[in-house]
């Protein structure tokens, strides 16, 4: 029963940040205004590729070894995997929330 609980706790925190990341995306697409282009550097992409490799990896752990998954942990580490290429690659908003993060934690 606890996995369950936690299993569906941290997918439900995922489809939120994908659906605050689509808002933001819909946004961002129909409002007027300037438009930039920005061109990260290695540093900003090495975490990103990291964030992702580590975020992929816990969700797909959590997803193994929950017996509430049974039956379908292909089609929920497939959609994991979806959500988080999309949150980590495509969209901006959620890359330029985990960069700020990153920035804040680096003068800390």
């Amino acid at each position: 029963m606890g996995d369950a609980i936690i299993l569906i706790v941290v997918h439900a925190g995922l489809v939120v940040l994908l659906i605050r990341a689509l808002v933001h995306a819909y946004r961002v697409r129909h409002s007027e205004g300037i438009t930039l282009t920005v061109t990260r550097g290695d540093k900003s992409m090495n975490f990103l590729f990291a964030f992702y490799g580590v975020a992929t990896v816990v969700i797909t752990l959590l997803t193994q070894v929950a017996e509430a998954a049974c039956g379908y942990k292909a089609v929920i580490v497939a959609a994991d995997y979806l959500i988080l290429t999309y949150l980590c690659f495509f969209n901006v908003w959620f890359r330029n929330r985990l960069l700020s993060l990153y920035s804040q934690i680096q003068k800390d």
